[in-house]
């Protein structure tokens, strides 16, 4: 039987006291699809900005970004090959924007 996984977007902003600096990062959220490396390729705006292999609950480096309007990907490249997160978000100033990559299996 083969595991099916779902894909659900969010975001979030932070401000931080400590870091002027206006960036982007990814995390995963797979509570349910047991102890899997998922291997991931990250683009914004179309430019491939990173490649990683993440846990669970594990973030991805920050990527720097102008405040404004942008375009994450992210891709799947080891188990459940090919999902994909694709959204437009907008990054507010001096912020560590999150988006979230939802896994869910059955």
């Amino acid at each position: 039987m083969r595991s099916k996984a779902l894909i659900v977007l969010g975001g979030l902003a932070c401000a931080s006291n400590a870091s002027r600096e206006t960036s982007v990062q990814f995390l995963v959220q797979s509570p349910f699809c047991g102890a899997h490396d998922y291997g991931m390729v990250f683009s914004i705006d179309s430019v491939q900005v990173g490649v990683d292999t993440l846990k669970d609950k594990e973030r991805s480096q920050q990527f720097v970004v102008t405040p404004g309007a942008h375009r994450l990907n992210a891709r799947l490249t080891t188990v459940f090959t090919g999902l994909r997160m694709d959204t437009l978000v907008t990054v507010p100033a001096d912020t560590v924007f999150t988006q979230v990559f939802d896994i869910y299996c059955s």
